[in-house]
């Protein structure tokens, strides 16, 4: 069990958020954010502070007699004894980062997905929400890579992340307060993005139950250079509004959406030929029903 007393300046002021420990061969990380705090202010409304969050990570022995003492409003600087402490991400003039969540994936890595935030405390501009990013860190601690920016995403306060067996992706659940649903993001080890639409959660007037639109991916954008995985065949994906278009050899094709099937498309007059995308760097390929893996080349 961990414990810790956090002083705080102001009772609405955040200094310390975990976003939980995964277990390493080792021992365990201790994933947390840390800096000068984040603000609620008397209309419950997130505003930034004078300072900055950052995303850390402590790794903690399988077997300890105690644990570190430290100062959490001061910041957490450097490790005690046997407790190294690193960054994950630090962030730049200008930003805060908070509210992180961890999820650690079949093969020892974890991905860690954090809230960015933009002005915080500068006096002139209000705080904003940026959007999310995701870096994904060894069982070591070490950050491995770390994602882009996306746009829009939020992390709420009692969210927690999970995976999903299904999609083999790292997953939470936000709602989306403007059109009155759940929504499901994920991120995979690649460090693509993908959300779904879990339906709509309070029902009006007039809305007849059980009429929840169904789980539908967001399309992926696959504009750019592939291949096979065996680097034999080059060409060139391009979205159509119609669906993809393939140029091979200086050679068009084009290949039509179908219908409710996320992601996949058929070539017309040809048996069982269809392309389909797990992400925006892999798919499949499946020509008279035999399925060749394609690879992203840029």
């Amino acid at each position: 069990m961990l414990v810790y007393e956090i002083t705080r300046q102001k009772p609405a002021e955040e200094a310390l958020a975990i976003a939980g420990i995964v277990p390493v061969p080792d021992g365990y990380l201790l994933i947390f954010s840390s800096g000068k705090g984040w603000l609620w202010n008397f209309n419950k409304a997130e505003v930034g502070t004078d300072g900055s969050c950052a995303i850390k990570v402590m790794h903690i022995s399988r077997n300890f007699d105690q644990l570190p003492v430290f100062d959490w409003w001061k910041n957490v600087r450097h490790a005690q004894g046997n407790f190294p402490l690193r960054s994950i991400a630090d962030p730049q003039p200008g930003q805060s980062f908070i509210r992180p969540i961890v999820q650690q994936l079949p093969d020892g890595r974890s991905l860690v997905v954090y809230e960015q935030w933009n002005n915080p405390g500068d006096g002139f501009n209000p705080a904003s929400a940026a959007g999310v990013r995701a870096p994904l860190i060894d069982a070591a601690g070490n950050a491995q890579a770390h994602s882009q920016l996306f746009p829009g995403l939020r992390i709420q306060k009692s969210t927690r992340a999970f995976l999903s067996p299904n999609l083999g992706r790292v997953a939470w659940v936000n709602g989306d307060g403007q059109r009155n649903q759940l929504v499901m993001h994920t991120i995979d080890a690649n460090l693509q993005r993908s959300s779904f639409d879990l339906g709509r959660g309070a029902q009006t007037l007039g809305q007849t139950p059980g009429q929840t639109p169904p789980l539908t991916p967001q399309a992926i954008d696959v504009d750019g250079q592939w291949d096979l995985a065996t680097g034999n065949f080059p060409f060139t994906l391009q979205r159509t509004q119609q669906g993809l278009r393939m140029t091979q050899n200086g050679t068009n094709f084009d290949w039509p959406s179908v219908a409710g099937r996320a992601n996949f498309y058929e070539f017309p007059g040809a048996n069982n030929t269809n392309l389909s995308f797990s992400s925006r760097t892999e798919g499949v390929w499946t020509f008279n029903g035999q399925p060749f893996p394609i690879r992203r080349q840029n």
